[in-house]
């Protein structure tokens, strides 16, 4: 074939580890989205606990989906400005923090 032809015995430019990767990053939105919609689960332990009322215990979920649907524009607008390697550092350090 010409110039331009597909290559026999070229691999995948990822390794192979394509799939993997897109596994793992579905598990981790799985957790990231279900986790904040699972705490209802515990809201009578929560009330029980805490000796507080279902309106004070429900600011547990909404915080938590504030903070995962309010940081993206912000997150977004630090990795153009920034790069995507210090914003996820950064990021990581303040969730383990």
């Amino acid at each position: 074939m010409g110039a331009g032809g597909p290559r026999r015995g070229e691999g995948p430019p990822d390794g192979g580890w394509g799939w993997v990767v897109l596994g793992a990053c579905f598990v981790v939105t799985g957790f990231a989205y279900g986790f904040p919609k699972a705490v209802s689960v515990f809201f009578r332990a929560l009330m029980r606990d805490f000796d507080a009322g279902y309106s004070d215990t429900a600011w547990v979920s909404s915080i938590m989906l504030a903070m995962l649907y309010g940081t993206g524009p912000v997150s977004s607008i630090l990795v153009t400005r920034f790069g995507c390697r210090p914003v996820m550092l950064a990021g990581g350090l303040l969730a383990s923090a």
